[in-house]
């Protein structure tokens, strides 16, 4: 076959990437869900048996017996537990029953606070536009956005103690017109004291357990 008989063959149009990858990430998600679900009912008496706690505070008795390292792991996992799932009480709680009051208040506080900070951080210079797609529309958070010029530190305080989930905690301030230094100061003043009073009430409920 000659080049001219080439060139008059018609050139098979070749997929989008981006339709591509949207289709492989839609299939993704659909597979998770599907073995997810297959998983939660074959083995659901499993499942709702499972102590979540006693996992959790054998795992954290391992880890006090590793020492600084043992701290140093669990610091680095509660940061990217604040990143994702967002709900640290009991994970703090049980940190203090197995490293003590101490030692389990200053690894609580180094993984929440990086954590929260790290989020702000990713939220701000690279997951931006995802953040402002999940949030655009939400009529509280156009309310924050109108007031946090005017006291910056107040409202994002007050963003902080809502009741809202992690994920819109750190990455919903992320996109407003909020410093680093502010948003610092905001995970300072909420998560300190919370940190202290869960890793002193799982330090007495350790005492109480021994």
């Amino acid at each position: 076959m000659d080049d001219s008989t080439k060139q008059l063959e018609p050139r098979q149009s070749q997929p989008q990437p981006s339709l591509v990858s949207q289709k492989s990430k839609l299939s993704f998600v659909v597979s998770s869900v599907l073995i997810l679900g297959i998983l939660s009912i074959w083995k659901r008496e499993t499942i709702i048996s499972f102590d979540f706690k006693s996992f959790l505070h054998q795992h954290l008795e391992y880890l006090s017996s590793l020492g600084t390292v043992g701290l140093a792991f669990y610091s680095l996992t509660l940061m990217i537990w604040e990143m994702t799932v967002g709900v640290t009480t009991p994970v703090e709680t049980a940190a203090g029953m197995a490293f003590g009051f101490t030692k389990a208040a200053i690894a609580n506080a180094i993984g929440k606070i990086s954590g929260a900070i790290l989020a702000f951080t990713l939220g701000r210079f690279v997951l931006r536009d995802f953040v402002m797609s999940k949030l655009h529309g939400n009529p509280y958070f156009q309310l924050i956005e109108q007031s946090i010029q005017k006291g910056p530190i107040r409202v994002a305080l007050i963003w902080r103690f809502s009741p809202l989930p992690e994920f819109i905690k750190n990455f919903g301030l992320a996109i407003l017109p909020l410093k680093m230094s502010h948003f610092a100061m905001a995970v300072l003043l909420h998560g300190i004291p919370f940190t202290l009073l869960w890793s002193y009430m799982g330090h007495e409920m350790g005492l109480l357990v021994r």
